[in-house]
């Protein structure tokens, strides 16, 4: 019997340190969807980088892991993004919201976020 192989995934750069997340919730820009809500900063490292705030209150453990897992691999195969700083939060309880909200909700946020930098790059 043979093993899968797995496939490997792009590394995602994370934002970790709390000097970070400061700078990117007092620099940054908001936006906000129906599921998620976002902040978001543009850098110069070369690399797209996310980090996450979910306390709690949105639900145990399972649900708030799901919540990141899910948006690590809509992050993951969004090519058009490059040199930003993101932090995602949820809106409302997570346990109600499905893959497909969550995706459709990043994505049309990212499409909100890219069209910000066009018009300013003009």
């Amino acid at each position: 019997m043979t093993r899968g192989r797995r496939i490997a995934k792009e590394k995602i750069c994370s934002i970790k340190k709390k000097r970070e997340f400061y700078i990117l919730h007092r620099r940054g820009k908001r936006l906000q969807g129906n599921r998620i809500k976002i902040i978001y900063k543009w850098n110069t490292l070369g690399v797209k980088r996310l980090g996450f705030s979910v306390s709690k209150r949105y639900g145990k453990a399972v649900e708030r892991n799901r919540f990141r897992r899910r948006i690590k691999e809509i992050f993951r195969s969004d090519a058009t993004l490059r040199d930003i700083d993101i932090v995602v939060s949820p809106v409302g309880a997570l346990k109600e919201t499905g893959w497909k909200e969550i995706q459709n909700d990043f994505l049309k946020i990212m499409e909100m976020v890219l069209k910000e930098k066009d018009w300013k790059e003009k």
